[in-house]
């Protein structure tokens, strides 16, 4: 597989295809799946190297190693920071588990508490029509003894 980039010297970009294809070898000797996804940029890695002269007085085979090594740490360390970030929401989601929990608790004892006041009102509102009721019957009681001991005056 050819791999090339834009505007490089003739000398440039026979080196980094080179690089390309020993990097290739590397993965698929490492058994890396997503090799792919990470040659392009260790080739990029590998051609800013040779363009400053850091290729110069060291092993080709070191230096495209190290590329492939910057990335797969650069990998890791997204990976550490996305577990970091997954077990933070896993700890918001337990919280708000239990702030779900708590307050369904407390509408249950808030619903029980006003059912046992509607309770209460029926009662005493039935009670109060009972002494209403029984208040009028005294009433027309009092009434008709008054009106009775008026006729016997008379």
């Amino acid at each position: 597989m050819s791999f090339k980039f834009a505007k490089l010297p003739d000398a440039t970009e026979s080196e980094s295809e080179h690089a390309y294809d020993d990097m290739n070898n590397l993965a698929r000797g490492l058994e890396m799946d997503d090799a792919a996804t990470i040659l392009r940029p260790a080739v990029a890695f590998y051609t800013i190297a040779l363009e400053r002269n850091f290729t110069r007085g060291r092993r080709r085979e070191l230096v495209e190693a190290a590329c492939l090594h910057c990335l797969l740490r650069g990998q890791e360390s997204a990976l550490v920071q996305h577990a970091e970030e997954c077990r933070l929401a896993e700890e918001n989601i337990q919280k708000l588990e239990s702030e779900v929990e708590s307050l369904l608790s407390r509408k249950s004892e808030m619903e029980l508490l006003l059912s046992n006041s509607q309770e209460k009102i029926n009662t005493l509102s039935e009670s109060s029509r009972l002494s209403e009721s029984k208040m009028q019957d005294l009433l027309k009681s009092s009434v008709l003894e008054s009106e009775s001991k008026v006729s016997k005056s008379y």
